[in-house]
């Protein structure tokens, strides 16, 4: 997937349905000065302001249970 992300400015992640980070392209690190391993080591919902983590939990948890209806289409 870097082959294809390298050169991008897209930050591009990939996730389980448990919110655990599978990749994240290399823009991350020149976008944010994050780490990228450091990254692939936390929860995404780690990096979420306490004050918005219920709606993102909500809103990921539907995308998660329509997931085959977004890929179909």
């Amino acid at each position: 997937m870097d082959k294809i992300t390298e050169n991008a400015y897209d930050i591009v992640t990939f996730l389980n349905t448990r919110g655990k980070r599978l990749y994240v392209s290399p823009s991350v690190a020149k976008t944010f000065g994050v780490n990228k391993e450091k990254l692939l080591s936390r929860n995404i919902f780690l990096d979420i302001h306490p004050g918005d983590i219920q709606l993102a939990k909500k809103i990921f948890n539907d995308v998660c249970k329509n997931l085959v209806k977004f890929i179909q289409t």
